[in-house]
């Protein structure tokens, strides 16, 4: 992947390769700013453009170890986030996402 780390665990898509982006990530990425350091600010907007986020990708994606937490954090803010145990055979995890506007 043409991905960038930051320091603090984010990445950011570099400028020279714009299709090695899916149509989620890419505005994404193109919004975020290396202003933008704390994981709930980051894990917001992900959430806000549309992605699916479970604790394996958020730790992949940003090196958030607790999203729980985040998910937590963001609740109390305010945020409506849904949720859903993904099963598959003798594993399960979260999947975290927001409706948009229109979905029921």
């Amino acid at each position: 992947m043409n991905m960038k780390r930051f320091g603090n665990g984010i990445l950011r898509r570099r400028q020279d390769n714009e299709a090695a982006t899916s149509a989620i990530t890419k505005p994404f990425f193109i919004a975020l700013e290396a202003s933008m350091t704390t994981q709930n600010d980051v894990i917001e907007l992900f959430l806000k453009e549309g992605g699916r986020l479970s604790p394996i990708k958020a730790l992949n994606l940003f090196g958030v170890f607790r999203l729980a937490s985040r998910v937590y954090d963001l609740r109390r803010k305010g945020m409506a986030i849904e949720s859903e145990i993904v099963r598959s055979g003798k594993k399960h995890w979260v999947e975290y996402w927001v409706k948009a506007q229109g979905e029921s």
